[in-house]
């Protein structure tokens, strides 16, 4: 059988006496029993019709899987039934005859179906490489059927069946290899952006209509150019992820009759391409009508005519803002034919799956996490921004905890009791597992405040990159929430979920862009027909979060233009007293959420428009207004000074700043309206735009009187501020601020200003703050404001693909510090690419070990150890030595050359060895060794002799 065969197999409606066909050719060993033998599983499960075991393969390592049969009453309920498939597996891999399973999953009303390999003893490294340790049962499947590619599943297939004679449970694990393919993704998207991008700045006509011209450096002016082709791609493959749920091209209905829109093209946008006439306009007079005349018009029927096409089908209209006219002037750009062609082509090659994957249950294939990969990659000077794309099972470990922590914390404080009767293993289980427990027991009882809860919680990442975090708490409350009512409409229930509970911000545009995206993704998988997606301009924003003030002047002070039937009181100065202050910032406040709330759910463009607009005047006269409150500051300064002429010098001085503030305000006034009118923002209007959550009048049942954020989560920017020219966060009065500091330290102090009273803050950050000098002002704050609960530090492990740090994730609650810091710790045999909760050991770390110098966080032992050491040692604090800044390459990488190139200069210049020296790098250091990676630095002076 060649690779076409098969994969011509794997298009066709599930069969099983097809796949006893595929199971004998790819595996030598293979025994299948008579349909009389076959054992039922699964039995007395709702979602499933009938299980059975229908064979079993013998691998060249003598391991041995099960064959397994699973017939689905509805294929859509199996993501929400995890947990009995987890029990299957591990009740037939536990009893010690197998090593994993072999799963096909079908249902009859559904042409396409699931192969999957189960297995409680296999994960992946960063090369999709097996790992062998005990995990979790871990899921892998491909996804096949006439609606499939299949491409991948018949590749990988083959390589199985090419070395069935050394098929090892190592061969079959790597073919369901989800990392790998990832990797092979991206890299052939990232040369089809470059080639797209590259075409763009050539063509001199394109070059000067995107360009930015008001930036020197050229990067920089090409920035518009590169967004513009990440934009066009990325809404491509949006499409592609669309289309998989049938939804683009499908049949009008016939004499009346009601459309079935999973009916639809499944290739829809490459035959798009393939009929179209005039292939060298496909973008100009193709795409253009597909994104802004119809799929964010709102049609009769959803109908769709496509120029040169096969006649009318069905578009749906999606809203949302993905597909606005944004650049009208670009829109007669074009490309050469063999661009959308090889693209479509490399796009066929790959299986598109809506729904995300989980650490522990995965499709073979491209999910919406890809599209995270692709902007965090593609980022402009990723690096020198500090973004990195954080690992699921990162993402999944700090969700579940920050929520524990939130229900445990919650839930205590509305018992009666001080500890609330709180069954702590009962929560843990119910957001780990899904697990509700006894009928009698803590969850069931408690169900009603848990949903309340659940639909009341606030959850903000102030630096959203491509929206891991939230969508993480996205899928962790919508499984808790399925747990308790399967009842629920889960379209319905992630609309909620996001409109009522997720905040975010990113300085990146492009992040809000892919952050929004994926949240769309998450609600059309869930959807039997389309709806129009809703507005997530004020829930998912770009801005400055560390800054909520622009030169100078605060932008905190709440207010929006309202009709006021009585003249407000006023002060001396002219301004509002204190208590008609609050009267009036009540009543504006109030008047913009609604607007807001209205704007997100509003389908009608007209009503859209005029929304925005609201919106937007709103923007200006809250601005206008702190505009006012500085200038009435200033000009009070100003009058208490008296005449200049009179004022002695050192006053005269002084007065003299006052009046230069108040014309630089002056100046500001104008730029910040202008900024109004464009797409990045150098601050963010917390108070303004997210008003709900710090509202009073917005805390609702059991969130207190205070507002502010439940949850706080995210992963914070790694960026040293020596390296921001800028020095307004200098002057923003963040207490944690130190020259030699970090970005991250900000954000931490940011998060928690801003959460309510009892929330909880998780991040995960470089671990350095945990020694050096700049962390002594967070350290401080941490114990001084805080109430640390968990740290866990990576040390030795590496977590990031492409950055090299160690990092730790802390948990801690706004909150008086209560000494209950427990150290977490992993065990040894975790690997990454696997679910974190197993593997971490906690034990409680004595206050004692938080001074202000430096926390020590290791295992238990090696804390005991220090105290040990300490107590009869002398520290080097207490020496008379002083200690100097190391080496210092300037930040510029050209100081550091490889072997070859240390041998071409000195070859050309002798004495060049007198200043290369070798080096090593973090990555180079092991704990009690190294590893010499053939790297030399070329230093500035020669070393002394």
């Amino acid at each position: 059988m060649t690779e076409k065969e098969l994969k011509e197999k794997l298009h066709k409606p599930y069969h099983l006496d097809i796949w006893q066909e595929i199971v004998r050719i790819i595996f030598t060993r293979s025994d299948f029993f008579l349909s009389s033998a076959y054992q039922p599983l699964l039995e007395g499960v709702d979602f499933v019709q009938k299980a059975f075991q229908f064979g079993v393969v013998t691998l060249a390592d003598e391991k041995r899987l099960a064959l397994v049969d699973v017939q689905l009453t509805d294929n859509k309920v199996i993501a929400r039934n995890r947990v009995e498939l987890r029990n299957l597996a591990a009740k037939l891999i536990d009893s010690g005859q197998f090593e994993g399973l072999l799963v096909l999953f079908h249902a009859n009303q559904q042409k396409d179906y699931r192969f999957s390999f189960i297995s409680k003893s296999s994960t992946f490294n960063d090369e999709g490489e097996l790992i062998t340790t005990q995990t979790a049962t871990k899921r892998y499947s491909f996804l096949l059927g006439p609606n499939e590619s299949c491409t991948t599943a018949a590749r990988r297939l083959m390589e199985l069946r090419g070395n069935k004679n050394t098929s090892t449970i190592e061969a079959v694990t790597n073919a369901f290899s989800v990392e790998k393919l990832n990797k092979d993704f991206f890299k052939g998207y990232k040369e089809h952006y470059e080639k797209f991008w590259h075409y763009l700045k050539n063509k001199t006509e394109y070059y000067d209509i995107l360009k930015d011209g008001e930036q020197a450096d050229t990067n920089k002016t090409e920035k518009p150019i590169r967004d513009f082709a990440k934009k066009l791609l990325g809404r491509i493959v949006f499409l592609y992820f669309l289309q998989k749920k049938g939804w683009m091209g499908s049949p009008p209905a016939l004499d009346g009759g009601v459309s079935v829109w999973a009916n639809g093209d499944s290739n829809f946008i490459k035959n798009l391409f393939q009929y179209f006439p005039e292939k060298q306009h496909f973008y100009s007079k193709c795409l253009t009508q597909l994104f802004f005349e119809t799929l964010n018009t709102k049609r009769d029927g959803h109908l769709f005519t496509p120029i040169g096409g096969r006649g009318t089908v069905l578009v749906p209209y999606l809203n949302g803002g993905l597909f606005d006219n944004d650049q009208p002037h670009t829109n007669h750009i074009d490309f050469p034919e063999s661009y959308f062609a090889d693209l479509f082509e490399f796009f066929d090659q790959y299986n598109f799956t809506i729904d995300e994957n989980s650490p522990d249950d995965a499709n073979v294939g491209i999910d919406p996490e890809m599209l995270g990969h692709i902007f965090e990659n593609l980022l402009e000077e990723n690096k020198d921004k500090g973004a990195f794309y954080t690992p699921k099972e990162i993402v999944q470990y700090i969700c579940q905890e920050a929520l524990i922590q939130y229900l445990k914390s919650s839930l205590t404080a509305a018992a009666d009791r001080p500890d609330g009767g709180t069954d702590v293993e009962a929560i843990q289980s119910f957001i780990r597992n899904g697990e509700r427990g006894e009928a009698k027991g803590f969850i069931v009882k408690n169900a009603r405040k848990i949903e309340t809860l659940l639909d009341e919680v606030k959850i903000c990442d102030p630096a959203i990159g491509s929206g891991a975090f939230p969508m993480g708490m996205l899928q962790e409350i919508f499984k808790a929430k399925m747990t308790l009512d399967l009842t629920l409409d889960p379209a319905d229930t992630k609309r909620h979920i996001i409109q009522n509970s997720i905040y975010g911000v990113d300085l990146e545009r492009g992040a809000v862009d892919i952050a929004r995206l994926r949240f769309w993704l998450a609600l059309v998988v869930d959807e039997e027909t389309p709806s129009p997606l809703p507005n997530l301009d004020y829930k998912i924003m770009q801005g400055n979060s560390l800054l909520e003030s622009f030169e100078g002047i605060d932008l905190s002070k709440i207010h929006q233009q309202s009709v006021q039937v009585f003249e407000p009181q006023r002060d001396l100065f002219g301004n509002l007293t204190q208590s008609q202050m609050t009267i009036f910032q009540t009543q504006q406040t109030q008047d913009l959420q609604k607007l807001i709330d209205e704007y997100f759910g509003v389908e009608n463009t007209e009503r859209k428009h005029s929304l925005r607009k609201q919106i937007n005047q709103a923007v200006h006269d809250h601005i206008e207004y702190n505009i006012e409150l500085r200038e009435r500051h200033l000009d009070r300064r100003i009058a208490e000074a008296g005449k200049p002429e009179n004022l002695k010098p050192k006053t005269r001085k002084e007065y003299d700043k006052l009046v230069a503030e108040q014309q630089q305000v002056a100046q500001s006034r104008q730029r910040l309206h202008d900024l109004q009118d464009r797409t990045e923002r150098p601050y963010f209007l917390w108070h303004l735009y997210f008003k709900d959550v710090f509202s009073p009048s917005h805390s609702g049942e059991g969130r207190g009187e205070v507002g502010g954020f439940d949850i706080v989560i995210g992963n914070p920017p790694y960026v040293q501020l020596a390296k921001l020219k800028d020095t307004v966060l200098e002057k923003a009065g963040y207490l944690t601020y130190e020259k030699t500091g970090d970005l991250y330290c900000l954000f931490y102090e940011l998060g928690l200003r801003f959460l309510k009273q009892g929330g909880v803050l998780s991040f995960i950050t470089s671990n350095s703050w945990l020694q050096t000098q700049y962390g002594q002002a967070l350290r401080t704050y941490f114990v001084r404001e805080t109430n640390p609960l968990i740290l866990l530090n990576f040390t030795d492990t590496q977590l990031f693909e492409t950055a090299v740090v160690e990092a730790n994730i802390l948990l801690t609650q706004k909150a008086p510090y209560q000494n209950q810091l427990q150290v977490a710790v992993l065990d040894t045999t975790y690997q990454r690419h696997t679910p974190i909760a197993d593997f971490v050991n906690r034990y409680a770390y004595p206050q004692t070990d938080l001074p202000a110098e430096g926390w020590s966080i290791g295992n238990q032992g090696a804390s005991l150890l220090k105290t040990k050491i300490e107590a009869i040692g002398k520290k080097l604090t207490e020496w008379d030595v002083r200690i100097d800044y190391g080496i210092k390459t300037g930040y510029n990488a050209a100081f550091i050359i490889d072997e070859a190139t240390k041998n071409r200069l000195i070859a050309e210049e002798p004495h060049a060895a007198d200043i290369i020296k070798p080096t090593l790098r973090g990555r180079d250091l092991k704990r009690y060794s190294y590893t010499f990676g053939n790297q030399w630095m070329i230093s500035t002076f020669p070393a002394k002799k």
